[in-house]
């Protein structure tokens, strides 16, 4: 099964201009409430602005966003055919020349790690400074919790993906690689020929190598 980087384009022959929208400092944002591994019980509605120049794509960029994409109608309406892990749609509007445009932020939630080979996938801490490495190939199976490693390293190193290996692939077409604090949202191949196929726009899309 081959997996694809996704992320919003920061193309500005696309976009216009990036980043696309900034934050409406009118409203109260609810965002940062919102935990990447708990999704929302109730509506979350977000209001962002369009900066001057960008181009209504059918994914957008906000700084205000650490997980999920901020997703068109147009795009949202092609998600509800897909095989997607649990995940909750929030409504955003995105004012646009005094007009509102009506987008949606896209939530969702896998932990890939008991679809992973603990022994084989392996992971580099590397001194942050001057990129050294300090360990190369450290298993993943030897670290307990993770994230609170990461947060325990001196602030002079650093952890990353060294190989990942799945025992198996989710059967998802969108998921997180969301071993470390930074994640990696990828696809199938079956969500990128859409994308493709639909015109979709402001999206970049990379070959995953796992």
């Amino acid at each position: 099964m081959n997996l694809f980087k996704i992320q919003p384009s920061k193309d500005v022959r696309e976009v216009g201009i990036f980043p696309q929208t900034a934050i409406n400092s009118d409203y109260i944002h609810p965002f940062y409430h919102v935990k990447y591994e708990e999704l929302h019980s109730s509506e979350v509605i977000g209001k962002l602005n369009f900066n001057s120049g960008a181009i209504a794509t059918d994914m957008i960029f906000s700084s205000a966003m650490t997980f999920g994409f901020i997703i068109s109608s147009r795009f949202y309406e092609i998600i509800k055919l897909l095989k997607l892990p649990p995940f909750k749609v929030y409504p955003i509007v995105v004012n646009k020349d005094h007009q509102e445009h009506q987008y949606y932020w896209l939530h969702y939630y896998l932990n890939i790690r008991p679809y992973l080979n603990l022994d084989e996938t392996t992971l580099t801490i590397f001194n942050s400074f001057n990129l050294e490495v300090i360990r190369k190939e450290v298993k993943l199976s030897e670290f307990g919790n993770i994230f609170d490693y990461q947060k325990s390293l001196p602030k002079n190193q650093g952890l990353r993906l060294n190989k990942l290996v799945f025992d198996q692939i989710p059967n998802f077409d969108l998921f997180d690689i969301n071993i470390l604090f930074h994640l990696v949202p990828v696809i199938s191949e079956n969500l990128k020929e859409i994308i493709e196929e639909s015109d979709l726009t402001g999206i970049q899309l990379d070959k995953f190598d796992v």
